[in-house]
């Protein structure tokens, strides 16, 4: 509810203004129930990978140098778009090395806090992290642009699992990838 005129006071000026509305996206479909499929709003194509060093002793996996190339449409703020990227690339570092939650024996989660439920911080991040955006604009998109909040948090697992079955032909296919669980996995394979 809008109204009129609002004073510094609080008081105000003329009627409210009501207003109901609703937009739906062109060519967008609701998944057909019998197969699932459907017709989403706009894909991001992109690609992530990285090179990472494992520390022999501890198991601990750390990100030499993580890279995003990413079709956002029309880059409309670069610094922006840049953040967003590395924030949800963080969001994805989390999941591959270092998000977990536990139980006890009885059911009850253990992970109440953030002492427990770990999650990345600055000495987890990417000493190198590169950002390349490829731009063609999308001709619905405002101003061109396009969705591009997934595709960073999405990519970062699967990129450093790969870099660490490249290192050390051992494929792991559960996260998180602790330290304790890659040393264990390095030692049963007798890689270390």
């Amino acid at each position: 509810m809008v109204l009129g005129y609002q004073y510094d006071d609080g008081h105000a000026v003329g009627d409210p203004i009501l207003s109901t509305g609703s937009a739906v996206v062109k060519n967008v479909t609701f998944p057909d129930i019998k197969t699932g499929q459907y017709q989403p709003y706009e894909w991001t194509f992109g690609s992530q990978g990285c090179d990472i060093q494992i520390e022999k002793e501890t198991g601990n996996i750390k990100i030499l140098h993580f890279v995003t190339a990413l079709d956002v449409g029309k880059v409309i703020n670069p610094e922006t778009a840049k953040g967003q990227i590395f924030g949800g690339v963080t969001q994805g570092i989390g999941a591959a090395l270092k998000e977990k939650i536990e139980f006890d024996e009885e059911g009850i989660m253990k992970t109440t806090n953030l002492r427990r439920y770990q999650i990345p911080t600055l000495g987890d991040m990417p000493e190198k992290f590169s950002c390349i955006f490829i731009e063609n604009p999308q001709p619905d998109g405002p101003y061109g642009a396009r969705p591009m909040a997934e595709h960073p948090a999405i990519g970062p697992p699967p990129a450093i699992l790969n870099a660490f079955q490249n290192a050390t032909g051992v494929s792991i296919s559960k996260l998180p990838l602790t330290p304790d669980k890659a040393l264990s996995v390095l030692k049963q394979r007798r890689r270390i």
